[in-house]
């Protein structure tokens, strides 16, 4: 099967804001090795989608960096296998379907079967290679992988897809006040992961009338020309070697709530977000070779430590996920936190319920997440996650006077 990939990776990501003040969002570090782009990239390798185009646009140069040196030497640049991004050259994209507009020429470069349109920006595993089965199945001129979730859940934040009890798709609901339910289940309504298989001659013709956005205007659209689009159900994919939880895991971290609560997903005995799979290998940069080193009488309990992590004597890690060449002194202790890479975490100081952005170095005695008016005064941003429950977050470069 030919199939081309355009992964849209250029919207600003504000509500994650400050770790997207300096990058785009799918370039933001996750799970102590990995970017969040990893994951989609990861999901069509191991599906054999081997012919890639990344369109960028917000800040985007961590993020070409770690195509550069992550996945230039997986895929290569041939006829069957390449990787390449792309940056508006003169004006920006405007949405998500006149980016694809846009780079049209990528579709006529040859006889496509399947051009996929994915997002870079959530947590998940898919076996994409099931769903290009499904699309080609239905005769669809665009099929959207959905996942069924709370009304609640949905209500202003995802956009919604109606169905008939085929599957076929009815209507496309943008971030409803009120989603429409799904059949058989009035609690539930089916969401829109981003991810979208469109036959190449029907997403040519709809993107001639240079629509802005995809849930906005392209689906309604299709609906109103009685286009043929299904709604692939996420909770059918499978994966050799995963269990059937694993396999449905799906997070969207456009939060510094949600970016905190998958990290915590990571951790426990029986995490629910598992990343030790060697049968769907990870595709990433590795930033350090160095191991990590756990000196003394320093202990790491239910943590995740990256390449290049020295905790000192005394030291102590505790449900957390610690990145690249991160350093915790003497007697310091990091509890419920994320560390984001390069950081040095100062004698006996105290770090709780935060996420430190790369390149700090928090002086000896610092106390971080306890404190939240002491964090506001310093210029943390300090977000309720849940009741009562606090997350400071200090950004990339922060400065200590």
């Amino acid at each position: 099967m030919n199939v081309l990939a355009i992964i849209l990776a250029g919207g600003p990501g504000n509500r994650l804001m400050p770790l997207t003040t300096e990058r785009a969002k799918p370039a933001v570090p996750f799970g102590g090795a990995y970017r969040i782009i990893d994951f989609v990239v990861t999901n069509l390798y191991n599906s054999e989608v081997y012919k890639v185009a990344l369109l960028t646009q917000h800040k985007p140069d961590s993020l070409n960096r770690h195509v550069k040196e992550g996945y230039m030497p997986v895929f290569g640049s041939g006829r069957h296998s390449y990787f390449e991004t792309r940056h508006p050259t003169s004006a920006p994209y405007e949405g998500t379907a006149d980016a694809v507009h846009k780079n049209l020429e990528l579709i006529s470069r040859e006889n496509f079967d399947i051009v996929d349109v994915f997002g870079a920006d959530h947590i998940y595993r898919m076996n994409v290679a099931q769903m290009h089965d499904f699309h080609l199945a239905k005769g669809a001129d665009a099929t959207i992988s959905v996942m069924p979730v709370s009304l609640d859940a949905a209500r202003g934040q995802l956009g919604v897809v109606v169905v008939d009890n085929e599957g076929r798709i009815l209507n496309f609901e943008e971030k409803p006040a009120y989603p429409t339910p799904m059949p058989g289940d009035p609690t539930k309504c089916l969401i829109s992961m981003g991810n979208y298989s469109f036959a190449p001659s029907s997403l040519d013709e709809l993107l001639q009338y240079k629509p802005q956005d995809f849930g906005k205007e392209v689906f309604p659209w299709m609906v109103g020309q009685r286009k043929i689009i299904f709604a692939y159900d996420f909770l059918q994919n499978t994966i050799e070697g995963f269990r059937p939880d694993e396999v449905v895991y799906w997070r969207d971290v456009g939060t510094i709530g949600q970016f905190y609560d998958a990290h915590m997903d990571l951790l426990g005995e029986n995490p629910v977000l598992r990343l030790q799979h060697q049968k769907w290998r990870m595709l990433t940069n590795i930033e350090l070779p160095e191991p990590s080193r756990i000196a003394g009488r320093a202990v790491a309990l239910d943590s995740i430590l990256a390449n290049g992590v020295w905790m000192h004597d005394d030291a102590t890690v505790r449900s957390s996920v610690l990145s690249y060449g991160v350093e915790v002194l003497k007697d310091s202790s990091v509890i419920n936190s994320i560390l984001m890479g390069y950081i040095v975490i100062g004698e006996g100081s105290l770090i709780k319920n935060a996420i430190i952005d790369r390149r700090v170095v928090i002086p000896q005695n610092t106390v971080i997440g306890v404190n939240h008016e002491d964090d506001c005064r310093r210029g943390f941003h300090v977000v309720e996650h849940k009741p009562g429950h606090f997350i400071t977050v200090v950004p990339r470069n922060y400065k200590f006077t």
